[in-house]
């Protein structure tokens, strides 16, 4: 079923290329190479969880 004045996939990915963006299928999932490196399992401990977390704390009081 289409809806009445919905932008097709074509169309999308002709003002994708209008816009300066690139259309592509990533098959990888959510990770990519690299997501297990020693740097970024730093950042997610020292920097990404904390906020995460205090976030999720001003969020429940």
């Amino acid at each position: 079923m289409r809806i009445k004045g919905a932008l097709s996939s074509r169309s999308a990915r002709a003002w994708l290329l209008k816009l300066g963006w690139n259309w592509k299928e990533v098959k990888k999932g959510i990770y990519k190479d690299g997501h297990e490196q020693e740097d970024v399992k730093e950042y997610w401990d020292k920097v990404f969880l904390p906020q995460m977390q205090s976030i999720q704390l001003s969020i429940i009081e």
